[in-house]
């Protein structure tokens, strides 16, 4: 058995990079032969299906991970099915973005892409019952497309973060009490806005608050001064984007880890959080474990009532504590 991973890899760490990176690590341990091809890293489209094309010849199974939420995602899910089909080797498609249904529902043109696109694939992997939901809307006979469906999260359980961190970052988070992370990219999306007015009004009651930003720096110019009108600087660090392993040592030695997304599928970093015993504050969007303290999208009210009922009860972190650091 031959596998070729269509999709990112870090950098940027993301949900979807992280996760094509856990697969091939996995097959790859199991005695499976397995490549990685990265769109993002090939120029021209005419290369890359030239590229999957030699693969499929030689009889590689393609597997597409992608986000499902604009175009381009489904003419890449197109073309890895044509190919795949004009060779007689399988191909499947695993949709990670919470968007998709977003995209599904939209333009006539849109959907039509979609469905033909999934006509070709042997398999459908989705990361949330909505988004199934969405896939099967595109078919006539929904039972036939359905049997082609699954539903299944993209996490791997990740290990104990082993990495040391650097002097600079160990410093600023034991100066900061309690301390909060997330992981975003600064697009509309992932409520990067919400996070700031809630950490504003989280810090009139624990003075020494402290929240790290991990994620890609693109739009990052946007997000640093959005904190300076915030008035949050000290609170607020803007890490960029760091190592998968980095990332989880950072969050294990957090009190909480917050997801402010607007949409979502299901998140990776949501489900690291908590096998790294870290409580969760998200948005009520996507696939969330039940352990999960939700609060309504877009909400600063919720998201601030529910990270205060974290705090002062699984965390432990009192006003007086925090006003005497």
């Amino acid at each position: 058995m031959k596998v070729l991973l269509v999709g990112p890899l870090p950098p940027p760490n993301g949900g979807i990079s992280v996760h094509v990176m856990q697969t091939h690590r996995r097959l790859t341990a199991a005695g499976v032969t397995c490549e990685v091809l990265d769109p993002s890293r090939t120029r021209g489209k005419f290369v890359l299906a030239g590229k999957l094309a030699r693969y499929a010849s030689q009889g590689w199974e393609i597997q597409l991970h992608t986000n499902g939420h604009n175009t381009k995602s489904w003419l890449m899910a197109l073309i890895c099915g044509t190919i795949a089909r004009a060779n007689g080797v399988p191909a499947s498609l695993t949709l990670h973005s919470g968007m998709v249904p977003q995209y599904v529902a939209g333009s006539t043109a849109g959907r039509a892409l979609a469905r033909l696109a999934c006509s070709l694939q042997q398999h459908i992997v989705c990361v949330s019952p909505a988004i199934q939901e969405a896939i099967a809307s595109l078919s006539l006979d929904r039972q036939v497309l359905r049997q082609r469906l699954e539903v299944r999260s993209a996490f791997t359980a990740p290990e104990t973060p082993t990495v040391s961190l650097d002097q600079p970052l160990v410093q600023w988070m034991d100066n900061h009490s309690p301390l909060l992370s997330t992981t975003l990219f600064f697009r509309p999306e992932y409520g990067f806005p919400l996070l700031v007015d809630a950490i504003a009004r989280l810090r009139q009651i624990y003075p020494s608050i402290g929240c790290v930003v991990m994620g890609s720096c693109e739009h990052g110019g946007d997000a640093l001064e959005r904190v300076r009108q915030a008035d949050i600087e000290e609170n607020m660090l803007l890490l960029g984007d760091v190592e998968h392993e980095c990332c989880l040592s950072v969050m294990a030695g957090c009190d909480l880890f917050v997801r402010p997304t607007l949409h979502d599928g299901d998140s990776i970093s949501v489900r690291e959080a908590l096998a790294l015993s870290v409580p969760v504050v998200a948005s009520r969007t996507g696939n969330r474990p039940e352990v999960v303290h939700l609060f309504q999208p877009g909400n600063v009210d919720d998201l601030v009532a529910q990270a205060l009922r974290v705090l002062l009860s699984e965390v432990g972190a009192t006003t007086e504590r925090s006003v005497c650091a």
